[in-house]
């Protein structure tokens, strides 16, 4: 038995079920792929999640193969993206990693000078996390905002 039709655990049930095994899968919620879904937005139905499907990860694709359904990918239809900042929509920093940028020079054009210059500051504050909040967490934008300013959040 699986608990979850998120994405890992139907990549699990399909491993499980390949090796054999007999498998229920169980879901509390109406659908199956987890945070993984598409929703429509103005008028075009776009693909969201936690985390988006990447062709140059080999097992991923070695998944979608297995399942029969690789003639079903697709690429985006653009090489870039933009950001909305300071009122205007501004190309997305080249540098980044998942869109977190790797050196906050690249965040010239799109965050003010004394915002880049807030951002840098990153190198020199000490390591300490912020406080958790009542439940014992710490949000991400709580934490990117100490470390490299609300800006950038």
């Amino acid at each position: 038995m699986v608990v979850g039709a998120g994405i890992a655990g139907l990549a699990a049930a399909h491993a499980l079920a390949a090796d054999g095994a007999d498998v229920t899968v169980i879901e509390a919620t109406d659908a199956v792929g987890g945070k993984l879904c598409a929703s429509e937005v103005a008028g075009v139905l776009v693909d969201e999640g936690a985390e988006m499907f990447l062709r140059r990860v080999p097992e991923a694709l070695d998944l979608v193969d297995a399942l029969g359904r690789s003639g079903e990918l697709v690429s985006p239809r653009t090489t870039t993206a933009s950001v909305w900042a300071r009122g205007a929509l501004r190309p997305m920093p080249l540098r980044t990693v998942m869109g977190v940028p790797s050196d906050p020079a690249a965040l010239r054009g799109v965050l003010s000078g004394a915002e880049v210059a807030r951002a840098e500051l990153d190198r020199v504050l000490p390591g300490a996390p912020p406080a958790a909040g009542p439940d014992g967490d710490v949000s991400v934008g709580v934490w990117v905002g100490r470390r490299v300013g609300r800006a950038v959040v």
